[in-house]
């Protein structure tokens, strides 16, 4: 966008945001590089302006166990010293009945018998 038309006060003001702008991504940028790499994490698309369309930012979590919450289902992955832990069950470690579908190699699906068609 050509700016230079614009008045000299909306340039600024233009000048001003696209500053703010880049220091955000440079903050954000930084403390991505910062983070202690674990097993575990969450990878996010988020339209920085960095580039066209959006970017990956990868935030690691710290810790040996997490817990995922979905549609009736809970699943619980712990790491071990050798291996990975898999258990799962309805909310709050209810004993309602949640499928376990093998889907491709090395993939399923849990799903709740709520939501099975």
């Amino acid at each position: 966008m050509n700016v230079d038309k614009l008045p000299k006060w909306a340039q600024s003001y233009i000048k001003d945001i696209e500053r703010e702008r880049e220091t955000a991504i440079r903050a954000l940028n930084e403390y991505i590089d910062n983070q202690t790499k674990s097993s575990f994490y969450i990878d996010e698309m988020e339209c920085t302006g960095e580039d066209q369309g959006p970017s990956v930012k990868r935030r690691y979590i710290q810790t040996h166990k997490i817990t995922v919450v979905h549609e009736k289902v809970e699943l619980n992955i712990m790491l071990r010293k050798r291996e990975i832990d898999l258990n799962w069950g309805g909310l709050n470690h209810s004993c309602e009945d949640v499928a376990f579908i093998p889907s491709t190699y090395q993939s399923a699906r849990l799903v709740s018998k709520d939501n099975m068609s």
